[in-house]
């Protein structure tokens, strides 16, 4: 029979589902033999026969070629950053951080914090051009606000507090009473005698299916998160 690719546990945990399982249903092993029985190999078709296309170097370079922002990525931080100040004034803010983060939009505060997690790699290139404030007008304008970023010390970590503050700290308490119904309804899961059953007929199945491999008699396996 073709197996079932599972990471088995030798011993299940006591404090596990697999720990106290139910009897596991009555299941057709014949119906498994004919629906899961292993099917013939075919030939594999070598490259030049289906005319597969072989990356070229030229392919490669391409891929791997970095610009400093593409025009799709220059429009949407445009518009992402348009309710900032203007840049040199957002560097003056992050240094003094006075008034901050209220002093900001939230929505502009979560853009920019965005920015400074996607655009990495753009942040350092411009930091390692050395740019100076005065010289921000050859950049355009979504660049100037990245210029930022690297030009003002532990900005990414100041908008990471900012961010934090303007967004999912407003919402700790609505967070925390639905972070409880998941508990409870783990729990739910857990102690149910259906859930239970099932994962024992599961696992009679699976160890059926796997007979002759080193994964049969498997008594717990690894759920996937």
């Amino acid at each position: 029979l073709r197996p079932l690719f599972w990471t088995s546990v030798a011993q299940a945990p006591s404090n596990g589902v697999f720990a106290d399982l139910a009897a596991p249903a009555a299941f057709d092993t014949a119906l498994l033999e004919r629906q899961f029985a292993l099917a013939q190999p075919r030939a594999i078709a070598s490259a030049a026969a289906t005319g597969a296309r072989r990356p070229t170097a030229e392919n490669e370079e391409v891929r791997k070629r970095l610009r400093m922002l593409d025009e799709k990525s220059s429009q949407l931080l445009a518009i992402a950053f348009s309710r900032l100040p203007p840049p040199e004034q957002l560097a003056s803010v992050l240094r003094a951080l006075e008034g901050f983060p209220e002093c900001l939009p939230a929505e502009g505060i979560m853009s920019l914090h965005a920015a400074a997690c996607e655009q990495h790699a753009v942040v350092e290139q411009l930091r390692q051009l050395e740019i100076g404030q005065q010289e921000l007008s050859q950049l355009d304008l979504p660049e100037r606000y990245l210029w930022v970023l690297g030009a003002v010390p532990h900005s990414t970590a100041k908008l990471a507090c900012g961010a934090l503050i303007v967004g999912p700290a407003r919402e700790l308490v609505d967070l925390c009473s639905a972070a409880e119904r998941v508990i409870v309804c783990c729990q739910a899961i857990c102690n149910s005698g259906l859930v239970r059953r099932t994962v024992s007929t599961s696992l009679a199945i699976g160890n059926f299916m796997n007979r002759g491999t080193a994964r049969s008699n498997a008594r717990a396996v690894v759920l996937p998160d």
